[in-house]
């Protein structure tokens, strides 16, 4: 009996932990900050507009409402007024690609959005701090305050591994 309300409590406590957050295009499923570079596909440095000496990444996993486009020019993540650019996009399980857009993007598949930031800004006391921001729409759905999960030097999630029901952790308001 003692075992049943343990295995009780860690479900209840692992549900309770998953959420999504809305944004202008979809539902955010989990948003993560590693160091490790992860594989970018048709990689180009000429495209990284703002480059730092110590980097870190910030993948944003996404499910899309139906008939919209994705692209990385559509979103920034800003952290404490900065603003990092979005550098490519994965599609569920593949590697990510730094293809401006995804002309075939439909809602029935996870995108990754992966953001470039300066180290500085992904430390594990900041994983509060980001808001994904549209870079047009209407102003009430164009800010999404993210709440990350820190990976140290580890890979990213697969889509794969992130339920429907998101991976999210309720951002401070």
């Amino acid at each position: 009996m003692k075992h049943f309300f343990l295995i009780f409590c860690i479900a209840a406590t692992v549900s309770a932990a998953a959420d999504t957050v809305r944004f202008r295009s979809g539902t955010v499923l989990a948003a993560e900050l590693s160091t490790k570079q992860p594989v970018i596909d048709n990689f180009s440095p000429e495209k990284i507009v703002r480059d730092y000496p110590a980097k870190a990444y910030a993948a944003v996993t996404v499910k899309l409402h139906p008939e919209r486009k994705l692209s990385i020019h559509d979103y920034k993540l800003v952290c404490l007024g900065l603003p990092f650019d979005c550098i490519a996009i994965r599609t569920d399980d593949g590697n990510f690609d730094m293809t401006p857009a995804l002309d075939n993007a439909n809602h029935y598949r996870k995108y990754t959005l992966l953001f470039l930031l300066d180290a500085q800004w992904a430390k594990p006391n900041m994983t509060d701090k980001f808001i994904l921001k549209s870079i047009a729409g209407p102003e009430n759905l164009s800010e999404a305050v993210l709440n990350f999960v820190h990976k140290n030097n580890q890979d990213f999630s697969r889509a794969s591994q992130i339920p429907a029901k998101g991976l999210m952790k309720k951002a401070a308001k």
